[in-house]
């Protein structure tokens, strides 16, 4: 897996390490954050994705645009949320 890997990753990034690019106080939404929350605190901190946390801050999962977009498509929503800069809509 690593040599398929390397194919697609930049030489000058090859033995980066992780910590070196990863913001280390990310950004995080709750469990009961609805679709709008979501959409709303991505596009407030220009970011793609986020980890889920629970009461005790601990990790459950992780929500991507590409999450939102795909429920957006199933429950065929006109719109998520629509405010400044950030819309997300489904026609």
């Amino acid at each position: 897996m690593s040599e398929i890997l390397s194919e697609r990753i930049p030489l000058e990034l090859e033995g980066t390490p992780v910590s070196s690019i990863m913001i280390e106080k990310p950004f995080t939404c709750t469990q009961d954050c609805t679709i709008s929350d979501v959409v709303r605190m991505l596009a407030e901190n220009e970011v793609s994705s986020m980890p889920v946390i629970d009461e005790r801050n601990q990790v459950v999962g992780f929500i991507s645009d590409g999450d939102v977009m795909g429920a957006i498509a199933q429950h065929r929503a006109h719109t998520i949320f629509t405010g400044g800069d950030a819309s997300m809509l489904y026609f």
